[in-house]
């Protein structure tokens, strides 16, 4: 048990240093510095380019902002994340959030373990629009590196 306290400790401030690095990285002018559909999602709903850079360079993303639950929501669904109709695709979201804890700690075997314990913490947030609920979801996702 006190491995797993220690490992746990260890997964946290990886995750951490890895939010804070890829933070760094996106600079004001890196406006352009997104995929393809982020971009194609920027520019078939008109939004804010500035402010969604602004907005992913928060630890957290707001919850009840129109525009960026708007831009989670298209991105996600081009990004297989969401379904068309707007319920989340788990397998793809089970995979995206193992690829995230692979990238943080390289580990195969507990990215799994703790994909797992994360969806399973994460998977009952509601929200009023898909949007939202990609949005809840990422936030949960990160705020359970922290726990």
């Amino acid at each position: 048990m006190n491995s797993y306290i220690i490992l746990k400790k260890v997964l946290i401030l990886t995750g951490i240093a890895a939010l804070a690095y890829s933070q760094k990285q996106l600079g004001a002018e890196d406006l352009g510095d997104f995929s393809a559909n982020e971009m194609k999602c920027i520019k078939d709903h008109n939004i804010n380019v500035s402010k969604v850079t602004l907005l992913l360079k928060q630890p957290y993303i707001p919850e009840n902002d129109f525009e960026m639950n708007d831009f989670m929501e298209c991105t996600w669904k081009l990004d297989g994340l969401l379904h068309n109709n707007g319920s989340v695709a788990w397998q793809p979201f089970y995979f995206y959030v193992k690829g995230a804890y692979i990238d943080a700690v390289g580990m195969t075997e507990l990215a799994d373990f703790f994909a797992n314990d994360t969806i399973n913490h994460c998977k009952d947030n509601q929200g009023k629009t898909p949007g939202q609920v990609a949005v809840l979801l990422l936030n949960c996702v990160i705020r359970k590196l922290y726990v």
